[in-house]
């Protein structure tokens, strides 16, 4: 998905109506990662962070993996250090994600309740400097002016907020997307399918599940 949005993509339209991973920037993207296979550099039929793992034990000099390991690495005594995704197409860019709060429909109908859930997340989102120390990037502007945040390893990304893009709020992609896309992904790194065809079959599977979910959820 980085590279995706690297080369001017996006995964699924705004309004859920359907996926476009298989554009000519998702070809790109995934044509560089199955290059690195064929010129050498990665090897073939790999497990699920075996790159991270051959890194955690020394047997790799880069990773491209997410902040969630910063504290395994730490914990490991692994020496490393942290930089933004390098940029392969043609903008910096990298997919990003999140731990949410929301507050139930049920509740938000008791003003009690609501009010208690708000001073809740109200309360959280205040405190959450100290939470970089679980390696993450806190959404808050203020905390990110914490020391607890500043003087991190991840403080390093401080400055490359603006290149992460999160996907659209799309009720049932996370059903939509492992059986689509990711097993697409998988098939064209594997040599199963061509990343034109792999994406695009993928992407009329996805799309058609999409409009399921629009009557589903919407309807």
């Amino acid at each position: 998905m980085s590279l995706l949005y690297q080369n001017g993509g996006q995964v699924i339209a705004a309004d859920g109506s359907k996926a476009l991973f298989d554009s000519s920037a998702g070809v790109k993207g995934i044509s560089w990662m199955l290059e690195a296979i064929k010129k050498g550099y990665s090897p073939k039929n790999v497990d699920l962070d075996a790159q991270y793992l051959a890194f955690k034990n020394g047997k790799n000099s880069i990773t491209f993996d997410g902040i969630w390991q910063i504290n395994d690495l730490k914990s490991a005594g692994v020496p490393f250090g942290l930089q933004p995704l390098p940029t392969i197409g043609s903008n910096p860019a990298v997919w990003a994600d999140s731990h949410e709060f929301f507050m139930t429909k049920q509740a938000a109908q008791d003003k009690n309740r609501a009010n208690a859930v708000k001073t809740f997340i109200g309360w959280m989102s205040k405190q959450s400097g100290p939470w970089s120390g679980a390696g993450m990037i806190p959404a808050r502007n203020s905390a990110r002016q914490d020391p607890a945040f500043t003087n991190s390893t991840q403080s390093v990304f401080a400055d490359y907020l603006d290149n992460l893009h999160f996907l659209p709020p799309v009720p049932g992609w996370t059903f939509v997307e492992p059986t689509t896309m990711d097993t697409a992904v998988s098939d064209i790194i594997l040599g199963k399918a061509s990343p034109s065809s792999g994406l695009t079959k993928a992407a009329q599977n996805a799309t058609k599940m999409m409009q399921e979910n629009l009557k589903k959820y919407q309807g």
